[in-house]
């Protein structure tokens, strides 16, 4: 069996999230967790982030990822926080928080 490949086309992403947007008329974050399914974070986040509103992803470390990369965007963490050291860099990287209950 031939191994799986998946190609992306940056232009293309970009083209896609400027339609959403511009039917939904609604911002939006363009969700990359778990290195954006397979394509590569960084790279989709520097492709979109003139586009996007700002990123969506699981972890702390996906969110210092592209911080590292140069993302200055807004960045929420969907899985919030788990110790009280995170908090810390939350505030230092200017991250988005969720707060579950």
């Amino acid at each position: 069996m031939r191994p799986a490949r998946a190609l992306i086309d940056l232009h293309a992403l970009r083209h896609n999230y400027q339609l959403a947007r511009e039917v939904s008329g609604a911002k939006a974050l363009a969700v990359i967790k778990a290195d954006a399914y397979g394509h590569g974070a960084v790279r989709c986040a520097q492709a979109l982030e003139a586009e996007a509103d700002g990123f969506a992803v699981a972890c702390i470390e996906e969110a210092l990822e592209l911080r590292a990369a140069g993302i200055r965007a807004p960045i929420l963490l969907l899985e919030g926080f788990f110790e009280a050291d995170e908090l810390a860099l939350i505030v230092e990287h200017d991250f988005w928080c969720v707060v579950h209950s």
